[in-house]
C-alpha cells in the first residue's frame, strides 16, 4: 500500500520555534495510527512516541550533519563514519524507483551491514571520546537514537531521512521573516493551518487552487469525521485519478453502439 505524507505545523504563543512532523500513514482504515518521522527537537514529541500506535523513525541526514560539523571542527576521524552514510546514500540513489519489498530486501542486504559498522564504530570511540567535544555529541546522538535511525531498514516505505520534509521548512520561515506578526492567537492558529494544507499539497503533487476549489465547498456541507481522511490531499489526488481512469475504461464501451448503429 503507498504510504501518506503528512505535514503538520502548529502554532504555540510567545517567540519559542513552533513544533512540526511528519506522520506516514500505512492504512485507510487507520488514518491516525503508523510510523512518524521526526526532525530534530526528540524532546517535542516524548509524548507523542509514548502512544502503542506511533513507531518513531529517525532522521539520518540529521546524525549525519553530527560528524560533518566534528570534521569541520577538524576531527579527521569523523570522515570514516561519513563515508559509512556516503555508502548508505549511494544504495538509496540506486533503489530510488524500487517497490517497498525491494527496498527493504536491499537494504537488508547491502545497507544493514553498513549501518551496523557506524554504530559498531560509535561504540568503540565514545568511552574515550569526552561527550562535549563535536564528535562525542556526533556519537552519543547516533548511539541514543540507534533504533530509530534503524528503521528504515526494516521498511521499506520509511526514507532514510525527512529531508522532504525538512525542505518545507524553508517556506513557514521565509514569510514570517516577512510579516512577523499572525496577529493574535487565533491567526496563528489559521496560518498553521494554511501551511499545513499547502505543504500536505506541496507533497502530493496537488494544485493547491483546485484542492481548495473542489474541497472547501465540500466541507461547508456536512462532513462526516470518519471521511474526513479521504479529503486529505493525497487521497483526495488518488480519488480523482481513480474516477479518471474508470471515467477513461468506460469511454470505449459506450461508443461502441453508436458506431454499430452508424453503420
Amino acid at each position: 500500500m503507498t504510504p501518506t505524507w503528512r505535514r503538520t505545523f502548529s502554532s504555540r504563543r510567545g517567540r519559542s520555534r513552533g513544533n512540526a512532523k511528519a506522520s506516514l500513514a500505512r492504512g485507510h482504515a487507520q488514518p491516525a495510527h503508523g510510523l512518524t518521522q521526526w526532525r530534530t527537537h526528540r524532546n517535542l514529541f516524548d509524548k507523542s512516541f509514548k502512544r502503542e500506535d506511533l513507531v518513531e523513525c529517525g532522521c539520518n541526514m540529521h546524525a549525519r550533519r553530527y560528524f560533518v560539523k566534528a570534521l569541520d571542527g577538524g576531527d579527521a576521524r569523523a570522515a570514516l563514519p561519513i563515508a559509512g552514510y556516503k555508502k548508505l546514500y549511494e544504495i538509496e540513489a540506486e533503489i530510488r524507483d524500487k517497490d517497498e519489498d525491494a527496498k527493504r530486501a536491499a537494504r537488508q542486504a547491502r545497507s544493514k551491514e553498513v549501518f551496523d559498522d557506524i554504530v559498531a564504530w560509535c561504540r568503540a570511540y565514545q568511552p574515550n571520546e569526552p561527550p562535549s567535544s563535536a564528535l562525542g555529541k556526533a556519537i552519543q546522538y547516533a548511539l541514543n537514537h540507534r533504533e530509530a535511525l534503524a528503521r528504515f531498514l526494516e521498511h521499506g516505505a520509511i526514507p532514510i531521512d525527512n529531508g522532504i520534509v525538512e525542505r518545507l521548512h524553508v517556506r513557514a520561515a521565509l514569510t514570517r521573516k516577512n510579516y512577523l506578526f499572525a496577529g493574535s492567537d487565533a491567526g496563528g492558529e489559521r496560518a498553521a493551518i494554511a501551511y499545513t494544507i499547502l505543504a500536505c499539497c506541496r507533497l502530493a503533487d496537488v494544485n493547491p487552487v483546485e484542492y481548495l476549489r473542489d474541497v472547501l465547498p465540500r466541507l461547508a456541507r456536512r462532513v462526516r469525521l470518519r471521511d474526513l481522511p479521504d479529503l486529505l490531499p493525497s487521497r483526495w489526488k488518488a480519488a480523482r485519478e481513480a474516477a479518471a481512469a474508470a471515467a477513461a475504461s468506460q469511454a470505449p464501451a459506450t461508443s461502441e453502439p453508436a458506431q454499430a448503429a452508424a453503420g
